[in-house]
């Protein structure tokens, strides 16, 4: 019964009303569509997440077709278990219902997309897309899957980035879980896993060496955006039994614990890695300086001491390009970020 100006102050309508406009500008609030936009709102407990995702479906089904759309789909067909609180149960089937609007193409993107953990570049998009093979899914591929997931508001781009050509993004953590659910459902956890692992191998490798560069705190920035998913890839290496290749991550990584504070957690990723059977002399040596160094930061010289003889009678093992003798740590001693 509300005028539509009354209605447009009612916070749930105002965030519609703005979504809508974000993909069609001319949208208005008027007394021919007050009543369905208040019966949307309604249907979707007025929560945000909610909200922010079935707005930019209006541009394809117009008001009207998107309330017989969620009348009929959303907290049927594709609500989630019966034991949820009913707001969550609203939250979930809207998710699952926007991913069911996507086409073959960004689904498979969506549902990939899960197994990148907090902020991500285009390169390591593209790496999950192609999986284990490396072949076929390239940057262009990723932009237009990140574009159009971004249309429908089930993708974020992030507002700052150490290398302002390079942006980043993210999923909320809400539509990231939908995701994993369908990775999982589909049978392309493991191989998205190991397109994850392969960025990561490769950015560890320039990281060990910008690490002790002369772009050191820009390294150090960039290896702090991909955190998330460097913790991602040695938690899947480790748990599947891969010391060789979790070795050489954290071995990448190593300047980076001990400068901005992380030295707790860069000795217990070395830690596990040392704990795994099968551990070739190669990896056993990097684990062994990782821990001594994280050691000798937490102040256990006898320990980093005993882990760095053992390294000694193993014999040489290859340091990062610029050499320790010439490196100079930047800030050492800030806490972790």
């Amino acid at each position: 019964a509300m005028a539509p100006a009354d209605l447009a102050r009612v916070p749930a309508v105002r965030l519609f009303v703005e979504r809508v406009r974000d993909v069609q500008p001319d949208f208005r609030l008027t007394s021919a569509n007050a009543a369905v936009v208040t019966a949307i709102c309604r249907r979707l407990d007025a929560l945000p997440l909610a909200l922010e995702l079935a707005a930019p479906w209006v541009k394809a089904l117009a008001a009207e077709g998107l309330l017989r759309r969620l009348e009929r789909d959303v907290l049927l067909s594709t609500g989630g278990p019966r034991d949820l609180p009913e707001r969550q149960q609203t939250l979930n089937a809207t998710v699952a219902w926007s991913y069911q609007l996507l086409g073959p193409d960004e689904q498979r993107a969506f549902r990939r997309f899960g197994a990148l953990p907090g902020l991500f570049p285009i390169d390591a998009a593209a790496a999950v897309l192609a999986g284990r093979a490396g072949a076929s899914a390239g940057s262009d591929d990723a932009l237009r899957a990140a574009a159009a997931l971004i249309d429908k508001s089930l993708l974020l781009r992030a507002e700052t980035s150490v290398v302002p050509t390079c942006p980043l993004y993210y999923m909320l953590e809400t539509v990231r879980a939908y995701a994993v659910l369908e990775l999982t459902a589909a049978g392309e956890r493991d191989d998205a896993r190991e397109g994850l692992v392969r960025y990561c191998t490769a950015e560890a490798s320039l990281a060990a060496e910008g690490l002790v560069g002369q772009d050191q705190v820009d390294w150090l920035d960039r290896v702090r955006e991909d955190l998330e998913s460097y913790r991602g890839a040695l938690a899947w290496l480790i748990e599947h039994g891969r010391p060789a290749e979790a070795s050489h991550i954290a071995w990448g990584l190593m300047f980076f614990w001990w400068i901005r504070g992380h030295a707790a957690e860069g000795l217990q990723w070395y830690e596990q890695i040392l704990s795994l059977p099968s551990l070739a002399p190669v990896a056993e040596s990097q684990a062994l300086i990782g821990a001594a160094m994280m050691w000798y930061s937490n102040g256990e010289l006898e320990r980093a001491r005993t882990g760095l003889a053992r390294v000694a009678r193993r014999g040489r093992i290859d340091t990062p390009r610029a050499g320790w003798r010439q490196y100079r740590p930047a800030g050492h001693g800030r806490t972790a970020d």
